[in-house]
């Protein structure tokens, strides 16, 4: 086990354990290890930049399952100190944090994050909390997902999905050799490493030529590599002082966190096209009809503001709250 990282004991014993604690059906939850279902509906999310996240969430009872599998086994756990995403207590904002400051930073995005997670990875997760390698194997298969899937196949192993409740906490686990490796990295070259899911990133408060960052990456590309997760090469950047520096959608370049400008610009936006064309109207124009998502996705935007900046954000979340009382 990668140092840093805290798996806590706790045994399950085989699925009809699983089916008992949580009053799901044994022979549905057999199904789903044996891959004869795929309880799973696709969907997308917005993003904060206006981007869609595909996310795989599972069918109600499979759900179940999973979270009392997270909250049982899983929700103790402790990814090593790098890791920010999926942690209670942890957020956005506390990733930003540690590069306050910087004078340069060095991203990189890890492709495919979830799909990179097949159920011998997330086997060897279940082994650290769990006792037999049955059940262990059972369990992984539970929390993993081949789409499409009708009929037992050994030789297609599932992966995790975005939006299973297990996924987060096994994947940050799973990267733990990854970001003890990148920690190490980044000691030697006296800067600062974090990674918030697929986002990887490197600061320094120091000034350094162009090339070393270039060597940083690539030698962070390798590490990668060894530890089977791929580079999405379209994201990597390199931000040298006076470009805008931000980490996690946050301005690093100071001592404190700071919102972006057009952040809060475009949340202002959403309090004004609410109260001056209605909830529905707004929420249509933005390309989602659902209103409940709309909703969702404002307040987790004005949560994040509050977090980051109370001063600015929460006279903003209280008028926001007043327009739709309207």
């Amino acid at each position: 086990m990668p140092k840093g990282i805290f798996v806590p004991k706790r045994p399950i014993n085989d699925l009809e354990h699983v089916a008992k604690a949580t009053g799901v059906g044994l022979e549905f939850l057999e199904h789903v290890t044996k891959r004869l279902v795929d309880p799973y509906v696709e969907f997308s999310l917005a993003k904060s930049d206006g981007s869609r996240r595909k996310i795989s969430a599972p069918a109600p009872e499979l759900a179940k399952a999973q979270r009392w599998i997270l909250d049982y086994a899983l929700a103790e756990s402790r990814p090593g100190h790098s890791s920010f995403a999926y942690q209670r207590g942890l957020s956005a904002r506390d990733c930003a944090e540690v590069h306050a400051g910087a004078s340069w930073l060095i991203k990189l995005d890890l492709k495919d994050f979830f799909g990179s997670v097949d159920e011998r990875r997330v086997t060897k997760i279940f082994r650290m909390t769990t006792t037999g390698e049955s059940t262990s194997t059972q369990l992984a298969k539970l929390c993993t997902r081949i789409p499409g899937s009708r009929q037992s196949n050994a030789r297609v192993l599932g992966s995790l999905p975005q939006g299973g409740p297990c996924s987060g906490m096994l994947a940050n686990l799973v990267a733990g050799n990854l970001d003890q490796s990148l920690g190490r990295l980044a000691s030697r070259r006296n800067l600062k490493f974090t990674r918030y899911s697929d986002d990887l990133t490197f600061s320094s408060k120091d000034t350094f030529r162009r090339s070393t960052a270039i060597e940083i990456v690539r030698e962070a590309r390798g590490r990668i590599a060894m530890n089977n997760f791929v580079v999405n090469e379209k994201k990597t950047r390199i931000s040298p002082p006076g470009t805008r520096l931000t980490v996690m959608g946050l301005l690093v370049d100071r001592e404190r966190p700071r919102l972006l400008p057009d952040f809060r610009k475009r949340l202002q936006w959403h309090v004004y096209g609410v109260e001056r064309f209605g909830l529905r109207s707004y929420a249509s124009s933005k390309g989602l009809e659902d209103t409940s998502e709309y909703l969702q996705h404002v307040e987790g935007l004005l949560a994040h503001a509050v977090n980051v900046d109370p001063d600015w954000g929460k006279p903003l979340q209280e008028s926001w709250r007043s327009v739709l009382q309207v």
